[in-house]
Formats: structure tokens, C-alpha cells, sequence
């Protein structure tokens, strides 16, 4: 099992599920503020797109595996994170993964992506921080345009 390099507690431990365009930019953007990142996908080819001297420095750390098997969130340090980020493109394995992170694991802070708007609220009651892109897009173009 995979141990965090994080010895400031201010910092957050924080296990990504995805490695996709949003995972890698929230994983650069969090390891930049020091935050120690585990990022988690089945296939290794997008583990090439990570920033090699976040990669290198431990800051971001590659692992091969699925959130939605028990084993691999062991692997992946999930219990001992203090946030859960299910990022993939697959509402029902990040769903899974997010509730395995928050009910298995008691982590404190899940986060899932949902293209599925209706599943928003579901999640949302379970203690899961539930986000759909499309109303994010949608409000933030409001907002630009005033209506």
C-alpha cells in the first residue's frame, strides 16, 4: 500500500480517480499549493501527460488501478486521504468509487462528477459533493450575460 510524502497537516492528502484532462489539471493545480496527489486510472498511457517534476518530486504519484475495487482504493492510500476526487468520464464508477471513499473509508471530503443531472441531488444527500459540468457551463454563461 501506498503512503503519502505529506508532512505539513495544513496540506491535503488527496486520491483522484481518472486521469483525464479535469483529473490532470486539478492534480497540477493541487500539487502547485503542495497538496499531495495519488492519481488512479486502469490504463497508464494518460500517466504521460502528468508534469514530470511534480512526478519526479512525489508531489503527483501514478497508480495503475480501479476506485471501484476495494483493494486498489488500499492501494491508493484512499483511507488515509483526506479527499476523494472521482473525476473519470463514467457517472456509475465514479459513483461507486465516491461512496466506497465516503462510507468504507470515512474521508472527509468526496467530490464526484456527474454528467447525469438528475443523480446530482442523490449524492449530494449522501454527503457526496455531487458536480455536474453541464450546470456549472450553464450557469456560468448566465452569469456572463446577465440573464
Amino acid at each position: 500500500m501506498l503512503q503519502f510524502n505529506q508532512t505539513e497537516p495544513s496540506l491535503k492528502r488527496v486520491v483522484i480517480m481518472g486521469c483525464n484532462a479535469l483529473s490532470i489539471s486539478t492534480a497540477t493545480s493541487l500539487a502547485e499549493k503542495g497538496h499531495a496527489i495519488h492519481i488512479m486510472d486502469v490504463t497508464s498511457e494518460r500517466f504521460n501527460e502528468l508534469p514530470t517534476d511534480h512526478v519526479e518530486n512525489g508531489r503527483i504519484v501514478p497508480v495503475i488501478g480501479d476506485c471501484t475495487v476495494q483493494q486498489d482504493q488500499l492501494r491508493a492510500a484512499v483511507p488515509d486521504s483526506d479527499v476523494f476526487l472521482a473525476l473519470s468520464n463514467e457517472d456509475t464508477a465514479n459513483a461507486l468509487a465516491a461512496q466506497m471513499s465516503k462510507v468504507l473509508h470515512e474521508v472527509q471530503i468526496v467530490i464526484c462528477r456527474m454528467d447525469n443531472t438528475t443523480m446530482v441531488d442523490i449524492y449530494n444527500n449522501l454527503g457526496i459533493i455531487a458536480i455536474n459540468t453541464t450546470s456549472l457551463i450553464s450557469k456560468k454563461i448566465l452569469t456572463t450575460i446577465g440573464s
